[in-house]
């Protein structure tokens, strides 16, 4: 197995891999933070994760052993999340109810579906613009690799993210906005259930990616969908 392709080509195309994950997860993370933020909640703000300096926000494992990983054993696309930003939820259940607490767990899905289709948008512009679409890989100069690169591996991402951390499995998103959206309706028991379930959340987690039925039908599947369609 050839593990590394010295290539400027092979260069420039990782280079835009990685930056299109690093904005895909660390916005995620920050629209989290920025939501609450709005809604009365500092704990972000204080911990000068509001910031748009990538370090604040890089998890060792999500951020930089994973993605890593997959580069080396040349995966067709990168996976990885940012350190998670504080928030403060009893304070906002307190202050503006629980409505409000599944609009900030939802607000990280909803930048990555919105980043998604705003690159698609790009996509089809900047192709007919160029004539993109009438060549092949092969005859990309550097500059049109590196937006191609970009914008498809851009929505790859933002797609894979959204669709992932909307199931509503702990930790996720999706179990989160679930669970408040309960409690909006004076049932506490599935958030209660979640918060319980966190503590296996990891493994629940791998579960999901890494059992191909599971992953494929959950996760490979909805993005597929969603990919064809921003680009049909």
């Amino acid at each position: 197995m050839q593990f590394f392709d010295f290539s400027l080509e092979s260069f420039i195309t990782t280079l835009m891999k990685i930056l299109a994950l690093l904005i895909a997860i660390i916005g995620h993370e920050i629209m989290h933070g920025l939501s609450a933020f709005l809604f009365g909640d500092r704990s972000a703000k204080d911990a000068n994760r509001l910031s748009l300096n990538p370090i604040r926000h890089l998890d060792m494992m999500g951020s930089v052993l994973l993605p890593a990983l997959l580069l080396i054993f040349q995966a067709p696309f990168l996976f990885g999340w940012a350190k998670p930003v504080p928030v403060d939820m009893r304070y906002i259940v307190s202050q503006k109810g629980s409505l409000a607490c599944v609009v900030v767990s939802l607000a990280g899905v909803i930048y990555n579906f919105t980043l998604a289709v705003l690159l698609a948008f790009i996509t089809h512009w900047s192709f007919q613009k160029l004539g993109i679409n009438a060549l092949s890989v092969d005859e990309l100069n550097l500059y049109q690799l590196a937006l191609v690169t970009f914008l498809i591996q851009g929505i790859l991402y933002n797609l894979v993210l959204g669709v992932f951390n909307s199931l509503p499995i702990p930790p996720l998103d999706g179990s989160k906005a679930l669970g408040f959206l309960a409690l909006h309706f004076k049932s506490a028991f599935l958030l209660e259930w979640f918060s319980k379930m966190e503590r296996y959340g990891l493994l629940i987690v791998l579960i999901f990616l890494f059992i191909p039925p599971l992953s494929e039908f959950f996760i490979h599947a909805p993005t597929r969908f969603l990919f064809s369609l921003l680009l049909s």
